[in-house]
């Protein structure tokens, strides 16, 4: 077994058992990559710890993640992949994948932190992000492929990563609608502060 930790060690080696075991579904290798004060960050939420982490990990595995590492490049103890992103949530807006940037850092031979962008630079990545933000019109009209389960929120692939996103939608509008009446009536003061 000495050649198999060695090869642990290695950090590309990490990245690519890291997205071997998403997509074989095998959660418990996938957390056992992780050091246990490790942190997934995403534009949409952070992960803290082990707990966290599978818990996150499990809800990417049962909504259908697929990573394909299209490149790796290593720099010390850093390791960046150009990942290909798919899941069923990606297909129902018509789009067959997206790409998304995956900064790992390692220390012993276990991820410390992973952080995970999308790269809007591509179209069908810029196309659904759009679509994800308030307001983009979500997926295509009709019924979901396969019920209400067949798009379900995911965690760290920055797709939806949890319920909040309606949410906060419903209270920025809510907010926006305040700030205009407040507005109007502070402009309405102003003016008659200036009738006097």
């Amino acid at each position: 077994m000495p050649g198999r930790v060695a090869a642990q060690a290695d950090p590309a080696t990490v990245v690519e058992a890291f997205a071997e075991a998403i997509n074989s579904g095998d959660v418990d290798a996938a957390v056992a990559l992780f050091a246990e004060d490790a942190v997934i960050d995403n534009p949409r939420r952070t992960f803290v710890g082990l707990a966290e982490i599978r818990d996150d990990l499990q809800r990417e595995v049962d909504n259908g993640l697929n990573i394909t590492n299209v490149s790796v490049e290593v720099s010390g103890s850093s390791v960046t992949a150009i990942q290909e992103i798919r899941t069923p949530r990606i297909e129902a807006f018509g789009i067959e994948r997206i790409i998304r940037i995956a900064t790992f850092e390692l220390r012993d031979g276990k991820i410390v932190s992973l952080a995970q962008m999308p790269d809007t630079s591509d179209p069908e990545t810029a196309r659904f992000q759009e679509a994800q933000a308030p307001g983009g019109g979500g997926p295509p009209a009709g019924p979901p492929p396969a019920g209400p389960e067949a798009l379900p929120d995911t965690g760290s692939g920055g797709l939806a990563a949890d319920k909040s996103g309606g949410a906060w939608f419903a209270l920025s509008l809510a907010s926006g609608l305040a700030a205009l009446v407040l507005l109007g009536v502070v402009g309405g003061r102003v003016v008659v502060r200036r009738r006097r």
